[in-house]
């Protein structure tokens, strides 16, 4: 059985290669993460599934400059089979050629399924942060 401390270790990996496909616009690989029951919340009440979460990043004009994550805390369940993470985020780019920056403090809770870990739950609140 993995640790938990293992199991921060794969889910840092898995946060940073997920913001990495976002950045890099590698839709197959941002999506690949995420449960088939996947469930996106934001704070204007917006819930999404898996598909069409990513097929509205995909359609989205934002084209990313930079990003980064920090204040990452992970929590593992004694059973090593349920976690979540929060984080604070910051992405730099332009929408429309408007150069904007946007903070977010975000919650993902995972799901370890046939010996991976799966994004099942997520929340993004980016209100007068």
């Amino acid at each position: 059985m993995r640790t938990a401390q293992e199991s921060t270790s794969e889910i840092t990996a898995l946060l940073h290669s997920y913001y990495e496909a976002f950045h890099r616009r590698d839709w197959d690989a941002f999506a690949r993460p995420l449960a088939a029951g996947f469930r996106y919340f934001t704070d204007h009440a917006t819930i999404q599934s898996r598909d069409a979460f990513v097929s509205c990043l995909k359609n989205d004009p934002w084209e990313p400059v930079s990003y980064s994550m920090s204040e990452l805390a992970i929590i593992v369940s004694a059973s090593n089979d349920v976690a979540y993470a929060t984080y604070c985020m910051q992405f730099d780019g332009r929408m429309s050629g408007t150069v904007m920056s946007i903070r977010a403090l975000e919650t993902a809770v995972f799901e370890r399924t046939a010996g991976e870990w799966k994004l099942v739950h997520f929340h993004s609140s980016n209100k007068e942060l």
